[in-house]
């Protein structure tokens, strides 16, 4: 118990360090976080509000599948990237970091904060890029674990709790945005 504990403040106190850094835009740090989301839709068209009336949404739905929805964030400057995808996979993964990268050209290198999470390191991305692609990726990143059981320690779950209470609690049938 000692010995897993020991480890737990040690992968702490490594985020914690990360979070202490000072801005440096030569090495931006993200928060990175994923969250799936069931998609749902009415049986019933709902009843629109009316003065003096709320909306009534009938308590039957209809399951369309699920997403996930994929987040990072730079609280130092306040940039978030977003991207909804039908999966989670390595492959969703590999493509959400390439376009980490791209909005970050002259960086030396970006730090990310992620929970370790089976597709959440660089050999991801040697599955589907070319190996000189993904090496040069590799060596773009710096990855920062949060310990297991500790992703509060991660600022991107704030996000998503922000992201639920504004839209993500309501249903939504589709990828699509109507």
């Amino acid at each position: 118990m000692a010995q897993l504990t020991a480890r737990f403040l040690c992968e702490m106190e490594r985020v914690l360090d990360v979070y202490m850094r000072p801005y440096d835009e030569q090495n931006p740090v993200l928060w990175f976080d994923e969250q799936p989301c069931f998609l749902i839709g009415d049986k019933l068209a709902p009843v629109p509000m009316e003065p003096g009336k709320v909306a009534r949404q009938d308590s039957e739905y209809e399951r369309f599948g699920s997403a996930v929805v994929l987040l990072a964030i730079e609280p130092l400057t306040g940039r978030r990237f977003v991207k909804v995808c039908a999966r989670r996979t390595a492959e969703e993964y590999t493509e959400f970091m390439q376009e980490l990268e791209r909005a970050y050209p002259q960086v030396a290198r970006i730090t990310i904060i992620q929970d370790n999470l089976n597709t959440h390191h660089g050999s991801s991305f040697y599955k589907w890029l070319p190996p000189e692609a993904a090496h040069r990726l590799v060596n773009r990143f710096e990855w920062i674990y949060t310990p297991k059981h500790a992703s509060w320690l991660n600022m991107a779950e704030l996000e998503f709790s922000a992201l639920q209470r504004q839209c993500l609690k309501r249903r939504i049938p589709t990828l699509l945005s109507t």
